[in-house]
């Protein structure tokens, strides 16, 4: 210091003080984007929380205008690769042969799983297809040495642990009750617990068969039962197994820590648990769609083929999940079209500073691996290609009824702009309105992560503005096209926006989310000396964190359970009257459940009863008559407000009894029970 000019000094102090004051600027621009998002519903209008979100994002972009290096994330380098022998030992003309050889099992899968089955031929074909492609493109794995558990290998494990928690805890309580969609899908489970072998499942209006093998794998071969808890088990296992993938992808892009406050949001996303916990396909894109996007990545940085055909697969796999995965491909070639743009820039302007950390697409080996890559998303979707092509109408049967509009003169520009408003507006105002998949209306963030999710398209808007930085438009663009699932329901524009149909991009968004959090962390912790104001950049984000935690938490077991009590009808309870009676000597053949308008579905008494194919159901009172047995021992279950099954109940079987069962949930789901005791001679 004493070789120090007094200005100078004074130069260095002004520095500290002007560092010191952008990073409580951070800081304060956080916490007002969370009172801005808090703001939202609280008023008649938005308009404050709109102001203090706007003022927040405004802060944030000038504090990043002017220190653009000490809030940027570095590029990756390029670190040189050297080429991978193949998979297997096998000379090059005999990689040829099996090339050969798998497009002959190909032609010969495509032939061998008509009529909508898998065949033991053609599902064996199918693996020698898959087989002898892998043998002919695949090379060995680059495995490098055993790591040490390092810190951030705990890190990731804390938060599994925090993703399984959220997934499996009271699993069997919330949601407490299924409906007629999980009814579809544990018929099909059954269907294939049977033996029947469907390539895709036709019953309500078409289903992709991941989920209904996966869990019939898990009744079969586990503990678990054909009931709405296996749905939900098989769920949250592919929910907890995206964890990893949401943290490698965030790596990827923006380096460990952002990956790591990536997957935490995710864990704790009351967004991807309600989609998880319901027990339906919902969860499968992101689960697919994240490894995909992964390894796409990493194929554009260091082009190598495994990279390529690892994407291919995980696409080619997920096209078998939920129908959300077909608008994949679109981003698959929007981000491929995105690099070969910027490669061709990048090409005319070398001079430029800050290289992009990508292996260039202007050579033969780049698109050489790409075609690789796709054919391995052809062969894994072979079996499902074969049956579009023999059912095309069924195949694309839910996707045309919700794009293309009924009605005269649709002006589908307009439709689609007002999708695109309400979709983008579900993370921050007005989310899914079903109360199944959402709070209904409830934004699809809680208020830290929809406040982050605000400051983190500021981050990316800058960084693609001021550097061209196509990390920003491959995350931007990729969120885009995962929410048209839901901004193309022009039939059903009440379905968007939709949670379940967007939450592909489940990911991306809290990648985006997790940016600012990691530009106020990595700024203080860098660029400003002095204990006080990182221990209170430390403190912040974890209070920002915990906040998000309990709200998450709060929000599904507290408000949305229950929502979901309030709102689903009450099926275990006419199950356990059902019991009851069969406890009591009676057969489950003699029970009868009346339908009412918008009532139980009667499938649901049946599955919880243990046999899912009972379906005696009584859809008009006239019927009573002609099954009633009047020496016999007979259970009717009809609705409170149902006055002609009553009459026809006391008509036909003036001897049986009518009690009122009282719903522990609420008085307004009591129902009637009909019971007669019959005679000894007709039991």
């Amino acid at each position: 210091m004493s070789h120090l000019t007094a200005q100078e000094v004074a130069l260095i102090l002004g520095a500290m003080k002007s560092k010191l004051l952008v990073a409580l600027i951070l800081l304060v621009v956080l916490g007002l984007a969370v009172v801005g998002q808090v703001s939202l519903p609280a008023f008649a209008t938005a308009r404050p929380g709109v102001i203090l979100l706007g003022a927040a994002a405004i802060l944030f972009a000038l504090v990043l205008f002017f220190q653009a290096e000490e809030t940027r994330p570095h590029w990756f380098k390029i670190v040189p690769r050297p080429s991978l022998p193949p998979l297997f030992s096998v000379p090059g003309r005999h990689r040829a042969l099996l090339a050969l050889a798998g497009l002959a099992l190909a032609i010969l899968t495509f032939y061998s799983l008509g009529d909508n089955r898998f065949t033991p031929f053609g599902f064996g074909t199918w693996l020698g297809t898959i087989l002898c492609f892998l043998l002919a493109f695949a090379q060995k794995p680059a495995w490098g040495r055993p790591r040490r558990w390092h810190r951030t290998h705990w890190a990731l494990l804390g938060i599994l642990l925090i993703g399984t928690f959220y997934r499996f805890y009271r699993l069997n309580e919330v949601p407490v009750e299924f409906g007629s969609d999980q009814v579809e899908k544990l018929l099909d489970i059954y269907d294939v617990l049977s033996g029947r072998r469907p390539i895709f499942f036709p019953r309500n209006t078409g289903r992709e068969a991941i989920q209904f093998y996966w869990t019939a794998f898990l009744v079969r071969f586990t503990p678990l039962e054909l009931n709405f808890t296996a749905l939900k088990v098989g769920t949250g296992i592919f929910s907890v197994l995206t964890l990893p993938f949401v943290f490698l992808l965030g790596r990827e892009l923006f380096g460990r820590q952002v990956g790591l406050l990536s997957a935490l949001l995710v864990a704790i996303s009351h967004w991807h648990i309600a989609i998880t916990r319901i027990g339906l396909r919902f969860v499968f894109t992101a689960a697919f769609f994240t490894p995909t996007l992964y390894f796409l990545i990493r194929a554009f940085r260091h082009n190598r083929r495994n990279d390529w055909i690892a994407a291919g697969t995980f696409l080619g796999i997920g096209l078998h999940t939920y129908i959300p995965m077909r608008i994949v491909p679109v981003v698959l070639v929007a981000l491929v079209a995105i690099k070969v743009v910027g490669d061709w820039g990048q090409r005319r302007r070398p001079q430029l500073p800050n290289p992009f950390a990508e292996s260039s697409a202007f050579t033969w080996h780049f698109w050489q691996n790409a075609l690789v890559g796709g054919l391995a998303s052809a062969v894994f979707f072979l079996p499902l290609f074969r049956y579009a092509y023999d059912y095309p109408q069924m195949f694309w049967l839910r996707a045309s009824s919700r794009l293309i509009a009924s009605g005269e003169r649709i002006n589908y520009w307009q439709l689609f702009w007002q999708n695109s408003r309400d979709a983008w507006l579900m993370f921050n105002y007005r989310g899914d309105s079903v109360y199944a998949n959402n709070l209904p209306h409830s934004p699809m963030l809680d208020d830290v992560t929809a406040a982050l999710f605000v400051l983190g398209l500021v981050y990316l808007l800058w960084q693609l503005l001021r550097y061209a930085d196509r990390r920003s438009l491959y995350v931007l663009v990729s969120m885009a096209i995962m929410l048209l699932p839901s901004i193309l329901s022009f039939n059903f524009t009440g379905e968007n926006p939709s949670a379940v149909r967007t939450g592909g991009a489940i990911p991306v968004v809290m990648i985006t989310a997790a940016l600012p959090l990691w530009a106020a962390w990595h700024y203080t912790g860098r660029q400003v000396a002095g204990r006080f104001v990182r221990t209170l950049a430390a403190l912040t984000t974890m209070l920002l964190l915990a906040a998000a935690l309990y709200a998450n938490f709060n929000w599904y077991f507290v408000e949305y359970d229950q929502n979901y009590r309030r709102t689903s009808l009450n099926h275990s309870e006419l199950a356990f009257a059902t019991q009851d009676f069969i406890a009591r000597g009676g057969k489950l053949e003699d029970v009868y459940h009346i339908a009412y308008p918008y009532w139980t579905d009667t499938r649901v008494i049946a599955i919880l009863n243990g046999q899912p194919y009972w379906n005696q159901a009584i859809h008009r009172a006239e019927d009573i008559a002609r099954l009633a047995v009047p020496d016999h021992r007979q259970l009717f279950l009809l609705n409170v407000a149902d006055a002609d099954a009553r009459n026809a109940l006391t008509e036909a079987l003036p001897q049986g009894q009518l009690s009122r069962y009282y719903s522990t949930w609420s008085p307004d789901k009591d129902f009637f029970v009909y019971e007669t005791s019959g005679s000894e001679e007709g039991n």
